[in-house]
């Protein structure tokens, strides 16, 4: 971890965005049967087991709530996004660079593949959240949430000459 200074003059400490140390609102749902999640946006992992931990996303960054800070190691068998809406709503998709693009090419990395891996997160979500769970398919749920964050930290020097393709993103 660095630490860096606003323009504010406000110090930040910076971790890698990858790191399994990245500290982000992780929650193991399968130990919360029923219980609905809050409305927003999470990464979920569903992992070799059947055990389904989500990680609650603030930005369009994911900080601490990257697939491989929930998934921590363990073996993961489906992982994507997942968006809870107002009236409780449940929308999720099977979109995970880190994981899913890996597993599609055990089953031959055809839209097949997605179909099926789609069909058995929507059965694991469905079994724990305990009500209806809506497939998506397209973009990331994620294109829509601010960026404030990324603009604000690649606006400082050093944080830039860190993650230089980060910055890159938010241009």
């Amino acid at each position: 971890s660095r630490s860096f200074v606003l323009p504010n003059g406000e110090v930040k400490s910076f971790t890698v965005l990858n790191s399994d140390q990245a500290k982000g609102e992780i929650t193991d749902i399968t130990k919360k049967l029923g219980k609905p999640l809050d409305k927003g946006y999470y990464t979920y992992v569903v992992l070799e087991d059947g055990s389904i931990s989500v990680g609650k996303v603030n930005d369009s960054l994911e900080f601490g709530a990257k697939h491989a800070n929930i998934a921590a190691g363990r073996n993961v068998k489906i992982a994507g996004e997942l968006k809870v809406g107002a009236k409780g709503e449940y929308h999720f998709n099977v979109s995970s660079g880190t994981f899913t693009r890996q597993i599609a090419k055990q089953f031959g990395g055809d839209t097949k593949a997605n179909e099926f891996l789609a069909d058995r997160a929507g059965q694991a979500l469905q079994k724990y959240l305990g009500k209806g769970v809506n497939k998506e398919d397209g973009s990331s749920f994620f294109d829509d949430l601010p960026d404030a964050k990324l603009t604000k930290y690649c606006n400082v020097t050093m944080f830039r000459k860190l993650n230089p393709e980060i910055c890159e993103l938010g241009k």
